[in-house]
């Protein structure tokens, strides 16, 4: 059971967003996306999601093809938090991460979604703004309770037969240090619940810090994919990126981190 993406291929009138990508997404990793601005990250993203239908090729959920699931079959399987969460009315934050039991809230008791509320909120770390207004947040913390909204949603039941999976488009852009670090630490913790997880970054050292398995996207085709340490390589990052740095881990202890050194362009 996994996401299986063969021979993909995203256009968009005649400009071609995806080529080619073969890519595997199991239950019990952390994929993360990593590529400079235009690379296809985000498309890849929609694609798997459902959002974005392919020009050719195939994605395949739990050995099902994608688009014979219905909206509601899909919401079971997966969740998605994307870029674009504005919320303008004044809910709490307790009301905005009960959002994300709706997709069964029929199936159990209003008792029972209030512990997976809780739970959520806990594993979050924003149990303690649970009765603050959401529109009064910082950037950060409205972020935070985004995602908690969309891990309620994959929260019931605890443990499940079908694999599901977290989509997570850039989840670190509005934290600082502390929470974007938190936040990579808990969707790891995530696939240990059976639940696989796809996400964006930007920051080499996060990805070098928490991937199980990296993939380097540029100009819609993946140039390498596997272990950190294996993509992050001085010759990759200059190709791709333009810059001179290398991937470097001081000792067990200590994350892995990508160290640059200089740009390469002007």
């Amino acid at each position: 059971m996994s996401i299986k993406i063969d021979s993909l291929q995203v256009n968009i009138g005649e400009k071609k967003l995806l080529n080619n990508i073969h890519l595997t997404i199991p239950p019990d990793k952390l994929t993360l996306l990593i590529g400079p601005n235009g690379a296809g990250k985000s498309t890849l993203l929609k694609a798997c999601t459902g959002d974005i239908a392919p020009t050719s090729g195939y994605i395949r959920l739990n050995q099902q093809p994608l688009h014979q699931y219905s909206a509601e079959q899909l919401s079971t399987l997966r969740a998605v938090m994307t870029q674009d969460y504005g919320i303008a009315f004044s809910f709490t934050v307790r009301e905005v991460v009960s959002m994300g039991c709706f997709v069964y809230e029929q199936q159990i008791a209003r008792s029972e979604r209030e512990c997976i509320v809780d739970d959520v909120m806990r594993f979050m770390h924003i149990n303690t703004l649970a009765d603050r207004q959401f529109t009064t947040l910082s950037g950060g913390e409205q972020q935070r309770t985004q995602l908690a909204r969309v891990l309620a949603q994959l929260w019931h039941p605890y443990t499940h037969a079908s694999p599901r999976y977290l989509f997570l488009d850039e989840p670190t852009s509005s934290l600082d240090i502390f929470h974007q670090y938190q936040v990579l630490a808990l969707a790891k913790q995530l696939t240990q619940r059976n639940i696989g997880v796809l996400a964006v970054v930007h920051d080499l050292s996060l990805a070098a810090s928490f991937a199980d398995h990296l993939v380097l996207l540029e100009k819609g085709n993946i140039v390498t994919q596997g272990k950190p340490a294996d993509v992050l390589q001085p010759h990759f990052l200059s190709a791709v990126y333009g810059i001179s740095a290398e991937f470097f881990q001081h000792s067990e202890k200590f994350k892995p981190s990508v160290i640059i050194k200089e740009t390469m362009r002007a």
